[in-house]
C-alpha cells in the first residue's frame, strides 16, 4: 500500500502491463525463464518512467492559463 494515498498496488500488474506492451499473450510471457521476465518488466518500467519525466516537463514548461 502506498502510505499517504491508501493506493494497493499488486506487482503482478507489471508483469501483466509488461507483456501487452512488449506484445505477448500472457500464457506466452509466463513461458519465458524468470530471467528474461525480469529483464521484461525492467525495461518497461523505464519506459514509463522515462515517459512520466518527459510529461511532467512539457507540463512544467506549460504556461499558466494556455
Amino acid at each position: 500500500m502506498l502510505p499517504r494515498s491508501g493506493f494497493r498496488f499488486n506487482p503482478q500488474l507489471d508483469y501483466d502491463l509488461a507483456a501487452h506492451w512488449w506484445g505477448y499473450k500472457l500464457e506466452e510471457f509466463w513461458e519465458l525463464l524468470p530471467d528474461e521476465q525480469a529483464y521484461r518488466v525492467a525495461v518497461y518500467r523505464i519506459e514509463r518512467q522515462m515517459e512520466a519525466v518527459l510529461a511532467w516537463q512539457k507540463a512544467k514548461r506549460r504556461k499558466p492559463g494556455s
